[in-house]
């Protein structure tokens, strides 16, 4: 199965120099991507693997993943669990851990019954959660919190 990096950042040099040298590997490296090139090449992944080791407050890329309906592989860091339902729309591992990202990956990618359950559920979870109406009504809320106003 191949692996397509989008992004860029202190390790482009790295992931440019691994792919160079080891071809064999079936690695694409896209770079920064944005619109609808990268909704087309997510919506056909059979997931998003979200390694980060900072503290993400809301990536967007997690909320487009869902919104696409794919499933999400990601560290247990930051805001990310907030937005990633464990074994309902992806799987967590150990922010820092290749090992239990590895292992995360080859559990996913062996269960094709669960991962299409993930797929639907990231989908229902997006349009449940993230919707127009959903966010307006939680901005007018945190606005009335800090105005002191009542609903």
């Amino acid at each position: 199965m191949p692996l397509h990096i989008i992004g860029d950042g202190p390790l482009t040099a790295d992931v440019s120099a691994f792919i160079k040298n080891h071809p064999e590997q079936k690695v694409i490296f896209h770079g920064r991507m944005e619109g609808d090139q990268k909704i087309r090449l997510l919506s056909n992944a059979s997931a998003l693997v979200f390694p980060s080791e900072c503290y993400e407050n809301c990536p967007y890329i997690i909320l487009e993943s869902l919104a696409v309906g794919t499933p999400i592989l990601a560290s247990r860091t930051g805001g990310i669990p907030e937005l990633v339902s464990e074994d309902k729309t992806g799987v967590f591992f150990a922010p820092g851990n290749s090992d239990a990202m590895a292992n995360c990956m080859l559990r996913f990618f062996e269960a094709k019954d669960e991962w299409l359950t993930l797929r639907q559920n990231a989908r229902d979870e997006a349009l449940r959660r993230f919707n127009k109406k959903e966010g307006l009504e939680r901005l007018e809320h945190l606005f009335a919190i800090v105005t002191r106003r009542p609903l």
